[in-house]
């Protein structure tokens, strides 16, 4: 079996493409008080602020001082965000906004993530469309 490199060249980092920025992350309560907060996060550029919470929070409970770079597949994020079960899940939120909270928690525990969209929707492997 061999299995063929798609997303990435050889003998070229995974991360060498993409755009990183420095970033805050602070999370509030209704209020104003500040519940979470935390410098210099380095997300890639076209993340939402959003994506960058959720992932600096992640971090900093792990007990890791700074966030690592990480990449997460956004494979079906548009088609679950338009899904009826999203709108369910998050009634108050923007389809954008429902995408990327997705995309961040596929990063905690991708197959809980992963499980809410159709497999023909993912487009992984050359018989993606053969799923019935």
């Amino acid at each position: 079996m061999k299995i063929e490199r798609q997303f990435t060249e050889a003998g070229k980092g995974a991360y060498v493409d993409l755009d990183f920025v420095t970033t805050v992350s602070e999370i509030r309560n209704p209020d104003g008080t500040i519940v979470f907060r935390l410098d210099d996060v380095e997300v890639p550029r076209t993340w939402s602020q959003v994506a960058s919470d959720v992932i600096a929070q992640f971090n900093s409970e792990a007990g890791l001082a700074k966030p690592k770079k990480m990449m997460v597949s956004e494979a079906g994020a548009s088609v679950y965000s338009a899904s009826e079960f999203a709108a369910k899940e998050f009634p108050d939120l923007d389809v954008s906004i429902r995408g990327a909270v997705s995309i961040a928690r596929r990063l905690q525990d991708p197959l809980a993530e992963l499980v809410k969209i159709d497999p023909k929707a993912i487009g992984v492997g050359q018989y993606q469309h053969d799923v019935s």
